[in-house]
């Protein structure tokens, strides 16, 4: 972080209670950019669908309704957070309600499906209204879908049911290396040239945020170039999708936190803050950058970071500085699943500070 920045955020902190997200929508618009740039030489039709259970603020939502980014939701409260959006949609959830079903139908969202149980449900939803879907394929045991063994049938059974498929979804899983995403892209290449008239092919997201791709050494282009590589000659004539979530967001937020506690463990130095796991939650996966914005010190030492609550797993990073209680820091890519994961346990919910 450059002192402009530390100096700018120093100063919020200063004015405003702690914790603190500092909210920075356009930087998803960048990120969104850099996505779209690196995929748009693998098809000659591409379009990003951001995934809203990553960070439902409206803020980002608008921002990325801006670029004409789509939305992948999972719920009907997502749904509803982009209905007033012209952007396409995609509802894809393993249970939805009949009234979330029917809310997609509605916003013309193409659902997609991962079991014949959920087509019928669609189908009757539907009312025999002739419906367009996708269908979610399943290519490992953990994850629910049709296996590329069950395909054809699924085409005809949806067929009878008043269902067109348009589109085939797979989905890589989270933070994917390299290696492992070859090997994804490799099987979803062999499947999809078995079904010349399928429309559109989503292969989820599964990208890195900016962080780890910095430690890995990576960049998004890497991920790009695997796909035109494999999958490159089957998308001539169809439509890419791409849903992504912690790499358009995960560097929109900082969490500026206060030191409120410095104290020692047997040679081991912790500097407890007024955020933690309380705020960011082991769940959200990030390698958090910590930057202190003031030290007030004596001595520079390794501290380790810890948050306000009784739990062993509170602890979240460490950091060399010159802490002393009411120092600054800045706790970066905070941006992805940390206020929808966040626990609301003893504290209140982070405030957000929108800064346009």
């Amino acid at each position: 972080m450059n002192k402009r920045d530390s100096d700018w955020l120093a100063d919020l902190g200063r004015s405003h209670p702690t914790p603190l997200g500092v909210l920075m929508p356009r930087s998803s618009q960048a990120r969104y950019f850099e996505l779209l740039d690196a995929f748009q030489s693998v098809a000659p039709s591409v379009h990003v669908f951001y995934s809203v259970k990553t960070n439902p603020h409206p803020a980002l939502l608008s921002s990325l309704n801006a670029m004409e980014s789509g939305f992948e939701c999972a719920s009907l409260r997502e749904l509803e957070a982009v209905s007033s959006f012209s952007r396409p949609l995609l509802l894809n959830a393993p249970a939805s309600s009949d009234e979330e079903i029917r809310r997609a139908l509605e916003l013309n969202a193409c659902i997609v499906l991962d079991s014949f149980s959920q087509a019928e449900q669609v189908a009757r939803v539907a009312a025999s209204k002739p419906t367009e879907v996708g269908v979610r394929l399943r290519l490992d045991k953990y994850r629910f879908g049709f296996s590329p063994e069950e395909l054809p049938l699924v085409f005809s059974r949806l067929s009878e049911l008043g269902l067109r498929v348009k589109l085939v979804h797979a989905h890589p899983g989270t933070s994917m290396t390299l290696s492992h995403y070859r090997s994804f892209i490799s099987r979803v290449a062999e499947i999809i040239r078995l079904f010349p008239s399928v429309s559109f092919l989503d292969i989820g997201g599964g990208f890195p945020g900016k962080t780890t791709l910095l430690e890995r050494k990576e960049t998004i282009t890497s991920y790009a170039l695997i796909v035109k590589e494999l999958l490159g000659e089957h998308l001539r004539s169809r439509t890419l999708f791409l849903e992504s979530g912690r790499f358009l967001v995960e560097d929109s937020m900082i969490v500026l936190s206060r030191v409120m506690h410095v104290k020692k463990l047997e040679d081991t130095g912790f500097a407890l803050l007024d955020a933690g796991i309380n705020v960011l939650p082991r769940a959200s996966l990030s390698p958090f950058r910590v930057t202190a914005l003031s030290e007030s010190g004596e001595k520079k030492a390794i501290f380790r970071l810890a948050g306000p609550l009784l739990f062993g797993s509170d602890e979240f990073s460490q950091l060399s500085a010159k802490l002393a209680v009411g120092d600054l820091v800045a706790i970066e890519n905070t941006g992805a699943y940390c206020t929808e994961l966040a626990w609301r346990l003893s504290r209140d919910p982070l405030t957000i500070h929108i800064v346009e």
